[in-house]
């Protein structure tokens, strides 16, 4: 089979109902696993807006994600832990496709639909994708790659530095 062959709105879809079949089979307590969400809970709870009232030890995107995320939810623990799950699925989920979008570009037909296959399957049953709020930073990563794939590199500098925002590790 190749990457032609396998549409991203069938990569979408698998992922998607995977995920969420995975969420709707999961207790609270599976989705917090060994994540950090009780610790993102504690510190969006805190009053005020974070580097405003208080510090937070990560760049500012995600602290103030949070925060966002826990007055929608009137401060619900549970409430707040699906909002986030949602998010980071949907960053997960446009991570898939600029994976996608990347290997169909890189890749010869063979080994880009490998490695499409494995990230989605890894994707799908790693707990990992809404235990921490990496996707986002892979995210933004990915989608900084293909625009500079296609040539827009003042569009990719400005996701790149979204993407420092939320976490400093992908720079290195």
């Amino acid at each position: 089979m190749s990457i032609k062959k396998l549409s991203p709105g069938l990569l979408i879809g698998f992922f998607l109902f995977a995920r969420m079949l995975t969420i709707v089979a999961l207790p609270l307590e599976g989705l917090h696993g060994y994540g950090d969400f009780i610790h993102f809970f504690q510190l969006a709870s805190l009053p005020g807006w974070p580097f405003f009232n208080y510090w937070v030890e990560f760049p500012p995107i995600f602290p103030f994600l949070s925060a966002i995320l826990y007055r929608l939810a009137s401060g619900q623990e549970h409430v707040y832990d699906y909002l986030l799950v949602i998010i980071l699925t949907l960053a997960d989920t446009g991570s898939l496709y600029f994976f996608y979008r990347i290997a169909d570009r890189v890749q010869d037909e063979i080994t880009g639909f490998r490695r499409v296959f494995i990230y989605l399957l890894l994707l799908s049953v790693l707990a990992y994708g809404w235990w921490y709020y990496d996707p986002i930073a892979v995210f933004t990563l990915l989608c900084g790659m293909y625009l500079i794939l296609e040539g827009k590199d003042q569009l990719a500098g400005a996701v790149l530095g979204i993407g420092l925002l939320v976490k400093l590790f992908p720079i290195l």
